[in-house]
């Protein structure tokens, strides 16, 4: 009885390293391309800790914002209520002025629901 000679594989090890190849460039130009054309509409909130001599004191804003100033310097002495940094209010009053927006067209559409239930020609 005569052996067989093994079999070839049908994908020697080129073949696969170049098709591995293949996928990491798609793979690393896809994510790339993405993330060099997508729009991210949001802003990053964090904390931040001031050190001082004595100790570490945490400082954090409620909802977070942008910082627009900081008053105080390296080595500055600080008291209670001594304003450390102030937050961009520009967000805030849009916010405020969405709000005031959704306010008034609460109260139109009550006073056009008010005037139907009630039968009146005029609002």
């Amino acid at each position: 009885m005569a052996s067989k000679p093994p079999e070839k594989p049908q994908f020697g090890i080129t073949s696969r390293i170049a098709v591995s190849a293949v996928f990491a460039a798609t793979l690393v130009f896809g994510v790339g391309g993405w993330a060099a054309q997508a729009k991210l509409s949001g802003a990053v909130i964090t904390q931040g800790q001031v050190a001082v001599t004595q100790q570490v004191k945490l400082i954090q804003h409620r909802d977070g914002g942008i910082v627009s100033a900081i008053p105080v310097k390296n080595g500055t002495h600080v008291r209670k209520g001594d304003v450390l940094l102030q937050l961009d209010e520009t967000q805030t009053r849009v916010e405020l002025s969405i709000v005031r927006g959704q306010l008034q067209q609460f109260y139109a559409m009550r006073a056009r629901l008010t005037a139907e239930r009630d039968g009146d020609a005029t609002v």
